[in-house]
């Protein structure tokens, strides 16, 4: 069966892509539905809007008699669009200059059409046209079902995300399992002797803790940009993190209330590091993270907001990074433990893209601190 493969127009293909994405996508699962049309001006007509490629069942008459089932269901939703493939676009920092990154999202097909070839034919037009399309690499991070079409067409595995978690309270949990007083009271005494012993953590670090302070705030500030100016040159491989991208990521994005927890120097006012979180119930989840260095500063900001998770009453925190040994050996100090292995992030470099940022990619990831927010969105 044919599919027309073309690139999405937001002035007149609105209403069928949300249409698509009423039928496919987690969102309407989680109550959000009403949301799509405001995800689609902040998104697609933004002021970062994606690269989107749509499949329409291809126009043309059947010829002969039907055949199968699936020729009926052509027939039906033939010029229908089918199935659509997203890349949102940022700044990748690698060898001392900004390279313009894809980040795959929304990438939906149909269930009629999944087994007709549109997915596969959204993908192979997604990396055909990359680089006319300006990016210099993909990433992507699939679910098991669509991992092999992925590498189908070219990309390659570069990690694997993980999640790891730090109870704050175990009474809550306790509460949920059994609700005696005696369980409840066990587990109120384990809480405080957790909250003991990560303030004892903190004691390595204590003059360092003793002149900064902790702001919590809902928006970024000049300071993100200074912060982010001092502090690349420490970081070979990392996502750009200006004041703008932040805002746009993080503030302006629909459907989520994110946080910037943030070290500051007392005397100075100066900005030393932060970490983004939104709160999901009573866990807080962290979606980014950025220090000045990726020593001691950054051994400072996850004492300093574990200490304040606790001040916020929460049960529990949760991050989710590519694997990475520095921020596995910075956790498992504070006693985060690891809960499971997620989806495999992969990339494509296209064949006309920069050399040095394929091997620079492809052979420097273990060193790449890339968390949840900056693998989808």
């Amino acid at each position: 069966m044919d599919y027309d493969i073309t690139p999405f127009d937001p002035s007149s293909e609105g209403p069928d892509l949300i249409a698509l994405w009423r039928e496919t996508l987690h969102t309407t699962d989680s109550g959000k539905a009403h949301l799509l049309d405001r995800r689609l001006d902040w998104l697609y007509r933004g002021q970062q809007p994606t690269t989107t490629h749509v499949a329409r069942r291809a126009a043309e008459p059947l010829s002969g008699a039907e055949r199968s089932a699936q020729d009926v269901i052509a027939r039906d939703t033939r010029g229908q669009l089918v199935g659509c493939a997203s890349l949102y676009p940022r700044q990748l920092w690698y060898g001392g200059q900004e390279h313009r990154v894809g980040t795959g999202c929304d990438f939906a097909v149909t269930r009629a059409h999944r087994g007709l070839g549109p997915a596969l034919a959204l993908q192979r037009s997604v990396t055909t046209s990359s680089m006319a399309d300006g990016f210099h690499l993909l990433l992507v991070r699939p679910d098991q079902a669509s991992a092999g079409l992925f590498r189908h067409v070219g990309y390659r595995e570069i990690g694997v995300s993980e999640r790891w978690v730090k109870v704050l309270r175990p009474q809550r949990y306790a509460e949920d399992i059994n609700n005696s007083p005696l369980v409840v009271a066990m587990s109120q005494l384990a809480s405080r002797g957790l909250h003991m012993v990560d303030l004892a953590l903190k004691i390595p670090l204590l003059r360092e803790s003793r002149r900064v302070r902790i702001e919590i705030l809902d928006r970024v500030d000049p300071r993100f940009d200074v912060l982010w100016t001092e502090a690349r040159a420490n970081y070979p491989l990392t996502e750009v993190r200006s004041a703008a991208y932040l805002t746009w990521r993080y503030v302006d994005v629909v459907g989520q209330s994110h946080r910037f927890c943030c070290v500051v120097d007392r005397q100075t006012d100066r900005l030393l590091g932060y970490v983004v979180f939104v709160v999901d119930g009573d866990t807080a989840c962290v979606s980014d993270l950025f220090a000045v260095d990726r020593g001691r500063t950054m051994d400072l900001l996850l004492a300093e907001f574990v200490t304040a998770m606790h001040r916020e009453g929460l049960s529990a925190i949760s991050i989710v990074f590519m694997q990475n040994e520095l921020m596995r050996s910075r956790l498992k100090r504070l006693f985060f433990l690891k809960r499971e292995q997620l989806r495999p992030i992969l990339a494509y470099h296209h064949p006309d893209a920069p050399e040095h940022l394929r091997q620079g990619v492809m052979g420097n990831a273990h060193d790449w601190l890339l968390f949840d927010g900056g693998m989808d969105i």
